[in-house]
């Protein structure tokens, strides 16, 4: 019986140290998610068999539909595999449709010929290979369409964009070409994508720092995963208070920040939050630290600003509710006994 009963007192020992242990939140969040990388079109261009015998190639836009007299346009485009990453988990040629008026079906389909863009027309354009799928546009933006399955043994892969007659419509739509992009998303592009983790740590400042006006300190952190452009904001306590890089700045790792007497920093429970520009989701908090207090963060303002607070608080709670099971195990054995 006291056998047992010891075993049962470790369980609950065991359990209350691991319950105490997942909910000791760590300082940085990492996360993982997608990232992209895009290898945009080398060769892009259209067919038109009203002038069955003119090229486009070099063009802004590109044509794909039927015209007001059902004259057939087509949008072709070729990509060199060179980007290609060794861990990526999918692909997907993006395009740019815009001037749409009406839903529209375009079938995408593979091209296995080879073909110039500066030297195709509809009497010399490649034949239609296998269907990959359909894009039903509903309105002018960006669509994607997965092309992971034909990857494997090739070295790049030719599509081309254009309506069935099954589907006909009287209208066409334009795709952003090559050459007529402005902004990167907007290029006709395959995407190669994969995952990563994101993290940012916050390293200076520390519960220690009393920064006072007047005076320029360095915000410093370090990060994991591809982040561009970080955000940095100044708390106090769970209240947002400035917003100090406007929109936001490189993630070089440090930033300066002036202390301006205008703005009547007084406390011990700020805190500096830095996230990834394009992803709200990765970010992190300093510690507590003061500002025109006049003494170091000694903590006596805000307990949570002491360093590992959280986890004392925690493992003492935890610890508290371990004597009580244990007391009340051990008056149970008493009784049996």
């Amino acid at each position: 019986m006291r056998y047992n009963n010891k075993k049962v007192i470790f369980f609950y020992i065991g359990l209350i140290i691991i319950l105490g242990t997942i909910f000791i939140l760590p300082k940085g969040w990492g996360i993982t998610r997608e990232k992209s990388i895009s290898s945009i079109a080398d060769n892009d261009t259209y067919v038109d068999t009203a002038n069955a015998i003119s090229n486009y190639g070099g063009v802004n836009n590109l044509m794909t539909g039927f015209s007001l007299f059902g004259e057939i346009r087509e949008a072709y485009f070729h990509f060199n595999f060179d980007d290609k990453p060794s861990d990526y988990i999918r692909a997907e040629i993006s395009l740019e449709f815009w001037g749409v008026s009406q839903t529209m079906n375009f079938t995408v389909c593979l091209i296995e010929e080879s073909w110039d863009e500066y030297s195709m027309t509809y009497l010399n354009k490649p034949s239609k290979g296998q269907t990959i799928g359909n894009l039903i546009i509903v309105s002018s933006g960006i669509y994607t369409i997965d092309i992971t399955s034909l990857i494997s043994g090739r070295t790049n892969i030719s599509v081309s964009v254009y309506i069935e007659f099954d589907n006909y419509i009287n209208d066409y739509a334009y795709i952003t070409s090559r050459e007529g992009y402005y902004l990167i998303e907007d290029a006709p592009q395959l995407l190669w994508i994969s995952t990563e983790t994101a993290e940012i740590t916050v390293t200076n400042p520390t519960s220690s720092d009393n920064w006072q006006d007047f005076n320029t300190y360095t915000i410093t952190w370090s990060s994991v995963g591809l982040i561009s452009n970080v955000k940095i904001e100044l708390f106090k306590a769970s209240s947002l208070i400035e917003d100090l890089t406007i929109l936001y700045t490189a993630n070089d790792g440090n930033y300066e920040f002036y202390v301006a007497s205008y703005a009547n920093y007084l406390g011990s429970d700020y805190r500096i939050k830095i996230s990834d520009y394009d992803d709200s989701n990765v970010y992190d908090f300093s510690d507590y630290f003061s500002l025109n207090t006049g003494t170091t963060n000694n903590g006596l303002d805000l307990p949570s600003s002491i360093p590992n607070y959280n986890t004392f608080l925690i493992m003492g709670i935890s610890g508290l509710i371990a004597v009580i099971l244990i007391k009340n195990v051990t008056k149970k054995t008493k009784k049996n006994h």
